[in-house]
């Protein structure tokens, strides 16, 4: 089985750099002939131009044009010899292809071959291993068989020899490929963990964002009703020191504070589900004085 994958790899091999080889060798030569035919078209060029330019006799310009026109007729011989070499490579190239596929059919062919092969002398050997033990005893009184024994001992070793070479082969390969798809597992996770890390960094900045912008906002309606209690009357003045939480605050109070608050109400809900959520103890904050009607 070895060897015959080693042939297998050998033509493909073979095969692949003849197909290089030649696919390099027609780059270069239609690279070579069109450098050519642009510098012989630019010579060409350029003597009709300084023809037309040294305004030269009818008879040298008549037998500039019969060199001109043989060198023309030179190129496209030129031109038509290379396409035909570039026909003729091509359809060696397709030859090329159509033999390294029929190889490989050959090969997978020679592969399921030996595979049945291999199933066919397994199960006879199995029925021969069956039969001899089943006439063992009466053959051994008889005859000996000791050269028969060897033989069958020998081929029993190779069988086994070439059974664990198989699974050697096997289990590198279930190892290998077990290998590679924990480095993608691995690879995966840490992309999900890179992920994660970057989400976590931007709601703990997110958070602490929220906080300073709800304890100036606290701070702010401490100030905005603090300046309610000091214009107002002194009767209104002692009943406001006398509140202890928010909701005791009048109905006026209630709604200067809530149009104060109309524009920060929905950040202080945000914060207050992200603090909640991480941290239950706290306690949530008291917003139904809000909607009070």
């Amino acid at each position: 089985m070895q060897a015959i994958r080693q042939l297998h790899g050998s033509i493909l091999h073979n095969l692949s750099l003849v197909q290089q080889s030649t696919a390099k060798l027609l780059s270069e030569q239609e690279d070579q002939y069109q450098r050519q035919f642009r510098l012989y078209l630019q010579e060409v060029l350029e003597v009709s131009a300084r023809a037309t330019q040294q305004q030269k006799p009818p008879i040298e310009i008549s037998t500039l044009h019969r060199i001109l026109l043989r060198d023309v007729q030179t190129a496209q011989e030129f031109a038509r010899d290379s396409d035909e070499l570039n026909q003729a490579l091509q359809k060696e190239n397709k030859r090329l292809k159509l033999e390294l596929s029929c190889e490989q059919e050959h090969a997978e062919a020679l592969a399921k071959e030996l595979v049945l092969t291999k199933r066919r002398l397994e199960q006879e050997r199995k029925r021969a291993s069956a039969h001899n033990g089943g006439t063992s005893a009466s053959g051994s009184s008889v005859h000996p068989g000791s050269g028969r024994r060897r033989i069958g001992q020998r081929h029993e070793r190779l069988r086994i020899a070439d059974m664990q070479q198989n699974k050697i082969f096997e289990r590198e390969v279930r190892l290998r490929e077990e290998n590679q798809r924990y480095q993608r597992i691995i690879e995966a996770q840490k992309k999900e963990l890179h992920q994660l890390r970057d989400a976590q960094t931007k709601t703990a900045a997110m958070r602490s964002e929220l906080v300073s912008f709800l304890q100036q906002a606290i701070n702010d309606i401490s100030a905005k009703v603090a300046g309610l209690r000091r214009v107002s009357t002194v009767e209104t003045n002692m009943k406001l020191l006398s509140v202890h939480h928010v909701s005791e605050l009048t109905m006026a109070d209630r709604e200067e504070v809530l149009k104060k608050l109309l524009s920060q109400q929905k950040v202080v809900r945000l914060l207050q589900d992200l603090v909640a959520a991480d941290e239950p103890s706290t306690g949530r904050l008291d917003l139904s004085w809000m909607t009070d009607t």
